[in-house]
């Protein structure tokens, strides 16, 4: 039996027209896909740039991005230090010692302590006013004239000091720290001012200071780099002792805000 030819079931120009067309809506699809494509890359591009700045800066300032408060380092260390056992003061301890809160808490040490000197200043410049004129030293503060002070040397020295002194005073009353040190009130300058000591003092009557950490806590075991001293131990770092303190001092705030000498 011969094979006898099948029919097109379409006219051959009829084909050629539906073939045009689908080249067509296809062509049109790919062009819309590439202009999406375009589209999706460029945005891309922009926000991974945006992220590269932001990452950039995050990384001068230890942080992981913007939009995240925590350091690298304070993930990486509690990542490190916390484990399934740790109790919730553990985690309180870590949290405490964990590296940019120490950075923030010595940041904020270091202001207070250029605010105390400012304010030791202050009261040291009152009390020499309030004093009478001391005839015997003839209102010459060097007392006796020495041999030095014809000295090109010495007397360079002192107008070197005496620049270094109104720059400083200069600092101080553009920046507002003499303003504060002259209203500010402060523990160890000032009578009846309680601070941190007075806390870690009544904390100690408490039994709760210093703190006493488990043995699943590694902060008792850990010394931290401190500044001019090298690493020393938790308690005798100023900002990890500080940020202890603290802690324990929240964590028992009701026993301290009852406590009588804040009433008088």
């Amino acid at each position: 039996m011969s094979e006898e030819a099948v029919p097109e079931v379409f006219p051959p120009v009829i084909e050629s027209e539906l073939s045009d067309g689908t080249n067509n809506s296809r062509m049109l699809i790919s062009v819309a896909v590439l202009a999406v494509t375009f589209i999706i890359a460029g945005v891309v591009f922009v926000m991974q740039r945006k992220k590269s700045a932001a990452a950039a800066a995050s990384k001068k300032s230890g942080m992981l991005d913007n939009s995240n408060s925590v350091a690298q380092s304070d993930v990486s260390y509690l990542a490190t230090y916390l484990r399934p056992d740790s109790t919730h003061l553990d985690i309180l301890f870590y949290i405490a010692t964990a590296p940019e809160s120490i950075q923030m808490t010595q940041d904020a040490i270091d202001k207070v302590d250029v605010i105390k000197a400012a304010r030791l200043e202050f009261l040291n410049g009152s009390k020499k006013n309030d004093q009478e004129f001391d005839f015997e030293s003839d209102g010459d503060d060097d007392g006796w004239a020495n041999d030095d002070d014809g000295d090109e040397a010495s007397k360079a020295a002192k107008a070197k000091q005496a620049e270094k002194e109104k720059l400083a005073k200069e600092v101080a009353e553009a920046s507002g720290t003499e303003q504060i040190a002259k209203n500010i009130k402060m523990e160890g300058v000032d009578d009846g001012v309680l601070g941190q000591e007075w806390v870690e003092k009544t904390l100690s009557a408490m039994g709760q200071w210093p703190p006493n950490f488990d043995k699943s806590c590694a902060v008792g075991n850990m010394t931290f780099a401190q500044k001019g001293k090298g690493a020393v131990p938790a308690l005798e770092h100023s900002a990890v002792r500080r940020n202890l303190c603290m802690t324990l001092g929240r964590l028992n705030a009701i026993q301290l805000n009852s406590n009588e000498e804040l009433r008088k």
